[in-house]
Parts: C-alpha cells; structure tokens; sequence
C-alpha cells in the first residue's frame, strides 16, 4: 500500500536499488547525474535501470552543475524532476516543463540564517531537499527547521532518527552502492521504509 509519507531515494545507481523501491511504492527515485561528481551514474546506465522500474517519478540530481550540460541530458534522458543546488538555474529551468527540486546540503550551512535566506532562494521551486552529504547518524538540529518541518514543499533527508520521521510529511533517503549484482544490503533504505510501513 502507497505510504502516506512522501519518499523520495537519493543517489540510486543499481537495479536492486531501484526495483527495491519501486516495489516499496516511493514516490521518487533520484539519480546523480553530476558530471563533476566521480559517482555520477552514465546516461546509458540510467535508461537499463529506469526501463525496469513503473511507478515513481524519475529525479537527475545535477547539484551544481551548469544549465548547458543539464540542457544536453534532458535531450537524451527522460527524467520528470531535475534537483539542482545552483539556485540561479531555478527560473531557466522552471521552463522546460519539468518539476524542480532545490536541494541544500545542510553540512555547507554555518549559521540559521545562511539556512533562512538559502529556503527562501529555493521558494520557486517544487520541493526543497534539506539533505547531508555523507551517510551518518549525527544527528544536526538547527532551531528554524523545527518550524518547517510541517511544511509539504520541505523535504527531510539530514535527520531520519526513526522516532523523528512523524514530524515530516516528506523524507530523502540516500541509497548504497551494490557490491556485486543481485546481492544488495538495503541498510537505512529497508529499515526506513519498514518502519514506516509498520507504523501507518
């Protein structure tokens, strides 16, 4: 059954992953599709993996990358969200039709009001993902969100403590990398979306 929750999967870069998901009923799967990042998943390998999958929407996650190469992969992918953390490239590419996700790393913000004045650039588009970089348990509060944690624009992907997920209508869970194929620990991924199911 579709959780009520709203789910999107960062960083998906295997089968396993993706069909795992689909399975679960997310409601996006986002792909890095960052040309400067060394894990950035290929066009080719990104269409063997979304032809497999029904069901959520397919998110490139470009980060801070240019508007030109976003262009040249949107004419060579099919993607229904691009993320981008340039927040200059929000309006040009609220043009292409698509929905627009704006994605702020909480570990580059050093004071609330960075983070403030960061959410209110990001406005305009669609979602913002509040994520962490590295996978973690650290667990960083800064007081402002508490006040936006509410709010369905807002998505959660720094603090997914489970006793701390009912304060969120929507959450951002990174996935892993599979070591070899058809053999898939789904760690944080699986106990997230267990516990959800269990507690709805």
């Amino acid at each position: 059954m579709k959780s009520k929750k709203f789910i999107k999967i960062r960083g998906v870069n295997n089968l396993s992953d993706a069909r795992y998901c689909a399975g679960m009923m997310v409601d996006v799967i986002g792909f890095n599709l960052n040309l400067n990042d060394q894990n950035c998943v290929d066009v080719e390998l990104l269409k063997a993996i979304t032809q497999w999958i029904q069901g959520p929407e397919i998110a490139g996650e470009f980060d801070d990358m240019a508007l030109e190469p976003i262009q040249t992969y949107l004419s060579q992918v099919d993607l229904d969200i691009i993320e981008t953390s340039n927040s200059s490239l929000l309006a040009p590419l609220s043009e292409t039709g698509k929905k627009i996700y704006f994605k702020i790393n909480i570990e580059d913000i050093n004071s609330e009001e960075e983070l403030l004045n960061k959410i209110k650039e990001g406005q305009i588009a669609d979602k913002i993902v509040i994520c962490r970089s590295t996978i973690n348990k650290a667990q960083i509060v800064i007081p402002s969100l508490a006040h936006s944690s509410h709010s369905e624009q807002m998505i959660n992907g720094f603090n997914l403590e489970l006793d701390q997920l009912h304060l969120w209508p929507a959450i951002e869970i990174m996935a892993t990398t599979e070591e070899k194929p058809g053999f898939k620990d789904y760690g944080e991924i699986m106990d997230i979306l267990e516990f959800i199911e269990d507690h709805e």
